[in-house]
């Protein structure tokens, strides 16, 4: 088949069925240590140079989930969004997580869909799954403002970990920033007027809802991430059409990235769904069918998005490297 202009932009994310014994069911197979299976791209070499690397991990077991890793800092910002695989109810976690924050081991618990924000140079881990209620885990997404990933272990060793507020700030529930609900638009996240060029979020607010779009959409912009220059969407879809009515192509002045993904643990290499998208002014069509990223350098015209099937709910986010993303629509 014959390459098109813009193939080199959608970057399979290459995960992999779970290889189960088959003595074990997959619950069985990922008790014990926080267990997961997921994927790491860094911008360098994975996302055509962007400034932005990320993970993407299912956990369906409790513990620490990495002792090597242990406490330690980057010299870049970070952020790790912790969301639900129920795609019923974006607001559950089916989880309880302590993190720690600080030199001082700051303890923090969680039992909810949250973004934990992590500022350059903020002293992070361990993470631990306390409880697992979900019976179908939770996925951990991790977004570093970097091109290569890199942690530094701090020269000291921490003290023990104790309870405390310092770091509370940081530790952001994401039920204020949920845009659509249940198919339906929340207003008070959005705004009435829809301006051709400005907030991404004000813009896409007056669009129509398509049959294709979100289930379940959360919103955190640079007001909700501690002003770290970055953007995060993250939502549920499961039924097919187009996303948005009267919308085609438009722009952003910004890198964005966009990943679709599956919500079955035990298949990360299934997405469930295929996904038709139009890239660039000569409106080059791709089709997505298995769990993906999609690079969309600043100005590069990119829509409609049209679900064509769905044979299963599948997950979406995108990453926006600027805090208060802009869009124009040119079609």
């Amino acid at each position: 088949m014959a390459k098109k202009l813009y193939d080199t932009l959608i970057k399979p994310l290459g995960m992999k069925k779970q290889k189960i014994p088959p003595d074990k069911t997959y619950s069985e197979a990922n008790s014990g240590p926080a267990t997961s299976n997921g994927i790491w791209i860094d911008g360098r070499k994975g996302l055509e140079g962007l400034n932005c690397s990320f993970a993407w991990e299912y956990h369906d077991g409790t513990g620490e989930w990495d002792t090597s890793r242990a406490s330690h800092m980057h010299g870049y910002p970070e952020i790790q969004l912790f969301v639900g695989l129920d795609t019923a109810a974006i607001n559950y976690l089916g989880a309880d997580i302590e993190y720690c924050l600080g030199d001082a081991m700051e303890a923090h618990t969680f039992s909810e869909p949250t973004a934990v924000i992590l500022p350059a140079g903020v002293r992070h881990g361990p993470v631990t799954t306390k409880r697992m209620y979900s019976p179908r885990g939770f996925g951990c997404c991790t977004i570093a403002l970097t091109p290569g990933h890199k942690k530094y272990l701090p020269e000291k060793p921490a003290s023990l970990m104790r309870k405390g507020t310092t770091w509370s700030h940081l530790i952001k529930p994401v039920k204020d920033s949920i845009v659509i609900e249940r198919r339906k638009q929340i207003k008070t996240r959005t705004d009435d007027t829809r301006p051709d060029t400005g907030s991404q979020l004000e813009a896409i607010s007056k669009i129509m809802l398509g049959p294709g779009n979100a289930d379940h959409l959360v919103w955190m912009d640079g007001n909700d991430l501690e002003e770290l220059g970055v953007s995060v969407g993250w939502g549920f879809f499961s039924r097919p059409g187009v996303w948005h009515r009267g919308a085609g192509a438009h722009i952003h002045p910004a890198d964005e990235i966009l990943v679709f993904l599956g919500t079955s643990p035990d298949r990360g290499d299934i997405l469930g769904a295929e996904i038709e998208i139009e890239l660039g002014k000569e409106h080059e069509l791709h089709l997505i069918t298995e769990p993906c990223a999609v690079i969309i350098p600043a100005g590069l015209p990119h829509g409609p998005f049209i679900t064509r099937w769905v044979d299963r709910a599948f997950a979406f986010f995108s990453v926006d490297l600027v805090g208060q993303p802009e869009i124009t629509f040119i079609d």
